[in-house]
């Protein structure tokens, strides 16, 4: 009889057994398309009593199917990946700035300037030609200044993301370190919060992106994340990071909030925004078009001083600063208001002559004799070299992000073939064990009331 009654505990253990596999299963398929989830599958072990076999089925635990090596691997090339698109959609906005006075601007701003001093050097004593030296000079100004607001405006608007991504940053942190404390709660419970898991991967996933961190993950089940050797979260302790701003130069810097010791991104959308900031990109941007602007205004200021006016009087300066306290420079330079309220001070002879047309000439000459076109060529060259080295490197991270994410896929991500064939297998095996019920009951029944 004993044996009996112990086919009873055999059967219900593998009808329960049965039924937590068809939820797991259920539960897979119900979550196939909910972003961040993570395919469970039950693992089973003997139910074994004092060494013995054949006591039966229970179920050992449910664990998440995914590779963590290839997670790692994802999660960097993705942020490497975020990085590089953050740099160029930045970079390629600063490259159509720029376009409007060293490309496109050679043609419609730069060379239409020193063409008017050359005809006005067919004619120089005609008011015309005067006036349109001066309005082809303005126009030079306006969008040398226009494109120095705009690469301001952008700073401005690079910072403000910045700063919201520094937000970011600091909420997942938190998240993350009370997700650690939740994580080890439920566990100590002897029950595996597998939603808390997938809710932590996809921060880890979230933060990695930000940052480029790495991440641990320790015995207790909890994880720390650290950037550059420093702990961001470590347990339930976490740290948060600021936005530190010039206010000069509006050039940002992030730091540890509480120690204000540099962070320094290798990677990720924070590391993106600060390149294009200042290591290289935007800050060298504002410097090589205050060159341009400067050089040309200096060149052309030397020679026009170096004649006289139609008064007989030396020349003023052609270009001067808004601003008396600030040197010339992209965001200061404008026409010598003197100029502009009369026409007769532009200079186009050396010694006043009617007719004399030698200034007018080499000023007309200083775009290609002092390199002001050549000058302005390799400023859009160089921002353009840089945004083609840096779409070849976004394609190539590109393929390997997309083979790594097949990857990531095949393991953590449902098949609803093979688990509708599992929850198939596991009613049959449900049903087979309460067949083994009914049998028993059967026996039971024969035994004690027919006997």
């Amino acid at each position: 009889m004993a044996g009996t009654m112990g086919s009873y505990s055999v059967a219900s253990s593998g009808m329960f057994t049965s039924q937590t596999f068809m939820n797991v299963t259920t539960n897979n398929i119900t979550n196939a398309d909910t972003n961040g989830y993570t395919r469970q599958m039950s693992i089973s072990s003997d139910l074994g009593s004092h060494g013995s076999k054949g006591a039966g089925v229970q179920v050992q635990e449910i664990v998440q199917i995914r590779d963590r090596y290839v997670d790692e691997k994802y999660r960097n090339e993705l942020s490497d990946l975020t990085s590089q698109n953050t740099e160029l959609t930045y970079s390629s906005e600063i490259e159509n700035i720029l376009n409007t006075v060293c490309s496109d601007g050679l043609e419609l701003v730069i060379d239409p300037f020193f063409n008017a001093f050359e005809e006005l050097a067919k004619d120089p004593d005609d008011p015309a030609s005067r006036l349109m030296v001066i309005e082809n000079g303005l126009a030079l100004v306006e969008t040398i200044q226009n494109a120095n607001e705009e690469l301001i405006e952008m700073q401005q608007g690079m910072n403000a993301e910045l700063e919201q991504s520094i937000i970011q940053v600091n909420m997942l942190a938190k998240e993350l370190a009370d997700l650690n404390v939740s994580i080890v709660q439920e566990s100590s419970e002897e029950s595996t919060p597998t939603d808390l898991l997938d809710e932590r991967s996809l921060v880890i996933d979230q933060l990695t992106a930000l940052t480029g961190c790495s991440n641990t993950l320790h015995s207790d089940g909890t994880v720390s994340v650290y950037l550059n050797g420093k702990a961001l979260v470590y347990g339930e302790v976490y740290s948060e990071l600021e936005v530190d701003i010039v206010p000069m130069t509006q050039v940002p810097s992030v730091v540890w909030k509480e120690s204000g010791d540099d962070f320094k991104a290798s990677s990720g959308k924070i590391h993106g925004l600060l390149n294009v900031s200042h290591e290289g990109t935007l800050e060298d941007a504002l410097d090589q078009l205050n060159t341009l602007a400067v050089m040309i205004a200096e060149n052309v200021n030397a020679v026009h001083q170096s004649g006289t006016d139609m008064y007989g009087q030396v020349g003023c300066a052609f270009f001067t600063s808004s601003d008396d306290n600030q040197n010339l420079s992209a965001s200061t330079i404008q026409v010598n208001s003197d100029l502009l309220s009369n026409s007769d001070l532009l200079v186009t002879s050396i010694d006043g002559s009617i007719g004399d047309n030698a200034i007018a000439l080499e000023i007309s000459a200083l775009r290609d004799t002092v390199g002001i076109a050549d000058k302005s060529k390799k400023i859009i060259g160089w921002i353009a070299n840089k945004n083609s080295l840096l779409t070849t490197s976004i394609n190539t991270t590109n393929l390997i992000v997309d083979q790594l994410n097949i990857e990531r896929s095949s393991s953590m991500q449902v098949n609803m073939d093979e688990e509708l064939a599992n929850l198939m297998m596991y009613q049959q095996s449900y049903n087979a064990n309460a067949q083994v019920l009914k049998v028993i009951d059967e026996l039971v029944d024969l035994v004690i009331n027919r006997m």
